[in-house]
């Protein structure tokens, strides 16, 4: 099911392009499998510490173990996926780990639904909340919820995912995250 299409009933709320690329991008890596179709919708130094991640959890594989890790890590990065041999090893470790830590209602799309409008939360960042749905589209006043964020970056090519939480990723050996944004 195309995200456009999805009946109101299915999301709490779905308004806007940062709700729009959050929701292409986790139907390309959950109800798709396929992290190739999301990652031009990624950000790339989010691409670039995801690969970096992955190569220093098996640099001791030894088809990752000959291959210089800078020039992997660009290799696995760009854009137009899957464009390396080890694209397919790469990507199917990164959505079961993200299947791992992930809740479930935002890995499986009958539970996933959008609870806010996207807040800003710097000059070019905005985060969008994920929330499970179960059985109706409202919530009372004061009602605990427990959310996801997915944080969206305006960039000269449009809007891409830039972060799973409240960090953005910083490239690097090993790669590291930011301090906490704001709520």
């Amino acid at each position: 099911m195309d995200f456009d299409d999805l009946p109101p009933d299915q999301a709490i709320h779905m308004e806007g392009a940062p709700v729009h690329v959050v929701g292409e991008w986790l139907r390309e890596v959950f109800d798709e499998s396929n992290l190739a179709g999301a990652w031009p919708l990624t950000d790339g130094p989010f691409r670039l510490a995801l690969a970096q991640s992955w190569i220093l959890l098996n640099e001791d594989l030894p088809e990752v173990a000959c291959e210089d890790r800078d020039e992997l890590a660009e290799a696995l990065s760009k854009s137009d996926q899957p464009g390396h041999s080890l694209w397919s090893s790469f990507a199917g470790w990164r959505i079961i780990r993200w299947r791992k830590v992930l809740p479930e209602w935002v890995t499986d799309a009958e539970k996933r639904g959008f609870v806010s409008v996207p807040s800003l939360i710097g000059p070019d960042l905005e985060a969008v909340m994920v929330a499970p749905v179960s059985g109706g589209t409202h919530f009372e006043a004061d009602t605990e919820l427990c959310v996801q964020r997915f944080l969206v970056r305006y960039t000269p090519s449009g809007l891409l995912l830039a972060g799973i939480g409240g960090v953005l990723p910083v490239p690097g050996w090993p790669p590291t995250e930011t301090d906490p944004l704001p709520t």
